[in-house]
């Protein structure tokens, strides 16, 4: 306003040497102004809008090298999980490092382990929004231990078991199978951490190769201060900034970099009927049955049941139980008047909090009918 009151004063001066000059100075200021003026509207409009590619950076690494594993969360670490402007949460591992309640394991209880992927860790909610948590609240007297760890396929699962059923002495374990789980058996990818960075790799050249990358791109700390604080500013890192992922992410994996991922063997004959069979063997040397529980996908929901039938070939145990717990998720979403695509967060594949919820309380119905627990009466 004050701009136009002296170009108008100007033109009732009549001096037009001192209205050309002032002209030429409110271009400049205009010009110097308008790409801040734009920018500022451009991060008003993201901070409305909130596209997925403007999420929040990150949290800390939280896995550690295990000799049994391959790796695992290091007990009592945290991170705050961002993703996507749909995601906030504050991942606690616990002290037997997963990311669960702390357990005290001399209380006498029905106890329950949990084997699976990140379906079963749920970082993308809080521990007491887990499916574990959702059952442990419906069993009378049962404890119901998460033992999911990110990224373990069949047979990481079955050595985690190996390890905690002589300690942990369950009388049921939930095995939740998901449809890519053969394909984390043949990959083998290793997490490890590197300077507070997640690096996800298949082989130790690839992890070279990201510490390198890592040394002479790593972001400047004034890069992070303001990926941080403007979501402009972090879309166009991503987009245009060779290292831009760093600043949303601060992981690392081959396609981040360009690298060809390691094509993956041929499943050898029988491998997933070989790894079922040394899980008959755990539950009939400790005295517990196993209940393996497809988790439905977003997309597909019956494709992880598809796999595993066709993996199995038909074969069977007589410690181990599948069971398709989607149909009675389905009828309760019905119920409550939404779609499966409701059970999942929006850009996320996990389920969201009403899904981990509708999953659980499938899963205590099973274990209710299976392993005759009696309901918790509040």
């Amino acid at each position: 306003m004050g701009q136009l009151v002296a170009i108008v004063t100007l033109l009732l001066s009549g001096n037009e040497s001192d209205m050309e000059n002032k002209f030429d100075r409110s271009g400049c200021l205009l010009a110097l102004l308008s790409p801040l003026f734009v920018i500022v509207l451009i991060e008003i409009g993201l901070r409305i809008i909130k596209p997925p590619v403007t999420f929040a950076i990150s949290g800390s690494c939280l896995v550690q090298e295990d000799a049994q594993v391959g790796y695992r969360y290091r007990p009592h670490s945290t991170s705050h999980l961002q993703q996507y402007n749909e995601i906030d949460n504050v991942i606690v591992i616990n002290s037997l490092g997963f990311h669960d309640i702390e357990r005290d394991l001399t209380i006498d209880q029905y106890r329950i382990l949990a084997l699976g992927d990140s379906f079963t860790t749920a970082g993308q909610v809080p521990v007491a929004a887990g499916w574990t948590q959702t059952i442990e609240q419906q069993l009378a007297d049962t404890a119901v231990i998460n033992l999911g760890v990110d990224g373990f396929g069949t047979d990481r699962q079955l050595k985690l078991l190996e390890q905690y059923a002589p300690i942990l002495k369950p009388e049921a374990v939930i095995l939740a199978f998901y449809e890519n789980d053969v394909q984390d058996v043949l990959a083998q990818v290793t997490l490890d951490c590197y300077d507070g960075y997640l690096l996800i790799y298949q082989t130790e050249a690839q992890k070279e190769q990201f510490i390198a990358f890592l040394e002479d791109h790593e972001p400047t700390p004034a890069a992070f201060w303001l990926a941080e604080h403007s979501s402009f500013y972090r879309v166009m890192a991503v987009l245009f900034a060779q290292n831009g992922f760093l600043l949303v992410g601060k992981s690392i994996s081959p396609p981040n970099i360009d690298l060809p991922l390691e094509p993956l063997p041929e499943a050898p004959p029988g491998l997933m009927p070989d790894l079922f069979a040394q899980f008959e063997a755990l539950a009939e040397e400790y005295d517990f049955q196993i209940i393996v529980v497809p988790v439905p996908g977003k997309k597909e929901p019956t494709q992880s049941l598809a796999i595993l039938e066709q993996q199995l070939d038909g074969a069977e145990w007589p410690h181990i139980q599948i069971v398709d717990v989607y149909p009675m998720m389905e009828e309760q979403f019905q119920s409550d008047g939404r779609e499966h695509a409701d059970l999942y967060f929006v850009y996320d594949g996990h389920f969201n909090e009403y899904g981990y919820a509708l999953f659980g309380q499938a899963a205590a119905t099973v274990l209710e009918e299976q392993l005759a627990l009696e309901k918790r009466v509040e």
